[in-house]
């Protein structure tokens, strides 16, 4: 199974990226890109909802 190891660029961990998710697909067409993890995906997710009701 393919998988790669990406930087996060909020946090500056490294976390992997496994076939089928939305990460891989933009990894494979633009390996140079920025890529978010899922743990600060899901916090800026948290904080547009909090401000749009907030």
């Amino acid at each position: 199974m393919d998988y790669y190891k990406v930087v996060c660029v909020c946090c500056r961990s490294s976390f992997t990226v496994t076939p089928g998710t939305m990460n891989y697909k933009q990894f494979k067409n633009n390996r140079k890109g920025k890529f978010i993890c899922e743990d600060c995906q899901e916090n800026i997710r948290m904080e547009a909802i909090k401000n749009l009701f907030g």
